[in-house]
């Protein structure tokens, strides 16, 4: 599998410059889901370098427990869908029982129509991709709990 082309982070990432995406004025809480460590701590590092709150979780049953521990107060999902124990899809399923309104970023280094066939409406970013794309699209979708549902 090939890894996100992440270079060293320096300072604080300004999510306006990158794609359009607004600078939150709260501080986001994304849950951050994916098997792979590696991955998943640099784009934990890069989302917490960026200003974002991180939780982090190894797959979908993991994640489930901290977004059920979260209570609503998620600002979005980042998944991959490839996992163990519970893959992302059947974990956004389970998350959308509960809390219908996060929004989800899907990162997967398979076939992206997964999503869209499994009935989602989400963005989805495929491996390999760069932190600019990575961070813009957080910055669009990582909208503050009590901002969901009204237009910008």
């Amino acid at each position: 599998m090939t890894l996100p082309s992440l270079s060293p982070v320096s300072g604080t990432f300004d999510p306006s410059g990158v794609c359009g995406a607004p600078v939150p004025s709260q501080q986001p809480k994304i849950l951050l889901v994916d098997d792979e460590e590696l991955v998943r701590q640099l784009l934990a590092r890069l989302l917490r370098e960026s200003g974002f709150g991180v939780e982090e979780a190894d797959n979908g049953a993991s994640a489930l427990q901290t977004a059920r521990r979260l209570d609503g107060s998620l600002s979005l999902v980042v998944t991959d869908i490839n996992m163990p124990v519970m893959d992302g899809l059947e974990f956004a399923r389970a998350l959308r029982m509960t809390d219908g309104k996060v929004p989800f970023l899907f990162i997967t280094a398979i076939d992206p129509a997964l999503v869209t066939e499994a009935g989602f409406t989400a963005e989805v970013l495929v491996k390999p991709f760069t932190p600019d794309a990575f961070l813009g699209l957080v910055g669009r979708l990582a909208v503050p709990v009590g901002n969901r549902g009204q237009v910008a």
